[in-house]
């Protein structure tokens, strides 16, 4: 009795259509066999990629976000942040807003005069600026997010969770159930 093993991944690509063809109809199970195993390593890879990638963009974030903050000399050291205030915590969640409103004035050249009012950081004026210039109010109180409504979104660790469903939803339904599984699996672990 003649058995054989299907072609290498690297001889499938290299080999014909013709040749191919020939090949799955001496042997329709062991092709179909070598295709879901491709199909299986295609999925580990890109699990793998993903897990990667998602962690160096965690690391890029939080190490560029310590860069810029030592730069500014924004964060306090040890003994100082042990003994920081509700009231320099406030005023630091502050000048963040202000710094973002500003941000957002540079994008769309707006002049300080159209500013003016969101720079009081009253609630209203905060939900008028977010609608008038259709800014996300997750990404102008936290700075996680897109900036705005129309941007596309981004994969990364600054995602909001609405953002994360939208591009899900985006997914063939077997992508959406296998991320189902892995969150379910995710949070099994952490109880």
């Amino acid at each position: 009795m003649l058995t054989y093993t299907f072609r290498s991944y690297g001889a499938i690509v290299e080999s014909s259509h013709a040749e191919l063809v020939r090949d799955v109809r001496c042997d329709l199970p062991k092709a179909a066999t070598k295709l879901r195993k491709i199909r299986q390593q295609i999925q580990r890879d890109r699990e793998n990629a993903a897990e990667r990638a998602a962690l160096m963009t965690k690391a890029e974030a939080k190490l560029a976000a310590a860069i810029a903050a030592a730069h500014d000399g924004q964060l306090p050291s040890g003994a100082e942040a042990a003994t920081k205030t509700k009231g320099e915590e406030r005023r630091t969640f502050r000048e963040a807003m202000r710094r973002r409103i500003r941000e957002v004035a540079a994008i769309l050249k707006l002049s300080e005069e159209q500013i003016e009012w969101p720079l009081t950081l009253k609630h209203r004026e905060i939900g008028r600026f977010c609608l008038e210039h259709g800014v996300q109010a997750e990404w102008l109180l936290e700075g996680r997010g897109r900036i705005f409504k129309d941007d596309p979104i981004e994969v990364g660790p600054n995602m909001t969770g609405a953002e994360f469903a939208e591009v899900v939803r985006t997914l063939p339904i077997a992508d959406q159930q296998a991320i189902a599984v892995k969150l379910r699996e995710f949070a099994e672990r952490r109880q």
